[in-house]
């Protein structure tokens, strides 16, 4: 393997390990890329240049997996190079397109045509397993109907722990 490939391959990895580190999974790259395709929509119209950041860091995953998976020598040179530590700079700083979008916007993906099934099709399991839904928890103010059922739970224990408590101090 080349300099420049080694190099590549060195930036890849801490690129990998910090977004393992702030994605907290174990996937890193593909975690990230897997959350942009999930977001497409929302990405699309919210963040200028959202598809090619999305075919640059696909690229660069591609661009890895020839450097550690064939035998061939100079595979990647410089602009490669530049390109991978500017993008980890921008996910550092927050600057990287999934950072922009949670900043700007509501938590939920927008399904795409593509994504859109029907709910009673979907199993649960496969729902729940999907790591592109890893971003699916609710973010938005607690609904008084969603707390109803459990004011209600709290009421009638309370209830039944003070006709106890009246009873047995008789």
């Amino acid at each position: 393997m080349n300099k420049p490939d080694s190099r590549f391959l060195e930036s890849y990895k801490q690129l990998d390990a910090l977004l393992r580190l702030k994605l907290q999974s174990p996937e890193g790259v593909n975690e990230y890329i897997a959350r942009m395709e999930a977001w497409q929509a929302m990405g699309q119209a919210r963040i200028p240049g959202w598809d090619s950041q999305l075919r640059t860091v696909k690229q660069l995953r591609h661009l890895r997996n020839r450097i550690a998976h064939e035998n061939r020598d100079a595979i990647s040179d410089g602009s490669d190079y530049r390109l991978l530590a500017a993008f980890t700079d921008q996910v550092r700083t927050g600057g990287d397109p999934l950072s922009r979008l949670h900043k700007c916007g509501p938590r939920r993906p927008v399904s795409t045509a593509h994504q859109t099934a029907p709910a009673q099709n979907r199993s649960p399991a496969r729902h729940r397993s999907d790591p592109r839904q890893a971003l699916r928890h609710r973010t938005g103010p607690i609904s008084f109907w969603g707390c109803l059922p459990a004011a209600a739970f709290l009421w009638v224990i309370l209830a039944i722990a003070g006709w106890l408590f009246i009873t047995l101090w008789r």
